[in-house]
């Protein structure tokens, strides 16, 4: 703790009012490297304690009693320079975008108050699967589209076109040839994530010998979530070099001056 005090003191100094620190740590110092970023940064600085897998060799398999569970994780601790610091919406991309589609609207969840007459009928078993005033609302878009927009564009272009220009996310609900009531699940490019990276493997694999050697992967996703093309990383634990290396890996891919 006293060689981590002097250093974080200094990186707050150092960081832009909108910067954000990234620590790597495993679970027998998390709760005392909390405790002095929290008196450094102020406790509503601490954005996130993030979960990352760790590489496991499981030689626990050869006994029949163990001290402990292997660790199956390790944290990166988020602080930003302030508690007003917004973070940008992190998502993953699909290795191939998922169109939109059509799925039933009847669950078979048993609640009473959600059923209600669509299409000229009130199910006797089950629910539908929104309240009443967000599908009548759904029903009155797709109408609209078919009415206005299906002759020249897609639903799912239709869909993102509206987010895009509104930021609003249309519901969208119909009665199908079969009789089938059905809701538009629409297109994914991504799946937003959490505090959860277990993805990732902590570890990296560059160089035979260097124990702590952080995985590319992992500082890629950093360096190209919170970063803008032309903004400062600083790593003063420069080790095996990782962090140099995904600053320029993310700088390849959108042509970034990092």
């Amino acid at each position: 703790l006293s060689m981590m005090y002097p250093r974080l003191k200094l990186a707050r100094n150092l960081l832009a009012d909108d910067g954000l620190l990234f620590i790597s740590i495993d679970s027998h110092e998390v709760h005392n490297l909390i405790k002095i970023c929290d008196e450094i940064f102020g406790p509503g600085s601490r954005k996130n304690t993030i979960a990352v897998r760790r590489g496991i060799k499981n030689v626990q398999a050869q006994f029949e009693d163990v001290s402990a569970l292997s660790q199956g994780h390790e944290y990166v601790l988020l602080y930003a320079r302030s508690e007003d610091v917004r973070l940008p919406k992190l998502s993953l991309a699909h290795v191939d975008s998922k169109p939109g589609k059509w799925d039933t609207f009847w669950r078979g969840t048993d609640r009473p108050t959600m059923r209600y007459e669509l299409f000229g009928s009130v199910p006797t078993s089950g629910q539908w699967r929104w309240e009443e005033g967000r599908t009548k609302e759904a029903v009155q878009n797709y109408e609209t589209y078919l009415a206005e927009h299906a002759d020249r564009i897609s639903l799912d272009d239709y869909y993102l076109d509206h987010l895009s220009a509104t930021n609003v996310k249309l519901n969208f609900v119909r009665l199908n040839a079969d009789g089938v009531v059905q809701y538009y699940v629409p297109p994914s490019e991504g799946k937003l994530l959490s505090d959860n990276w277990m993805d990732l493997t902590l570890s990296g694999n560059e160089t035979a010998e260097f124990d702590t050697e952080k995985s590319v992967g992992l500082l890629s996703r950093i360096v190209g979530w919170v970063t803008g093309d032309d903004d400062i990383v600083m790593d003063f634990f420069a080790g095996s070099g990782t962090t140099g290396h995904a600053v320029f890996a993310v700088n390849a891919s959108d042509g970034g001056q990092r």
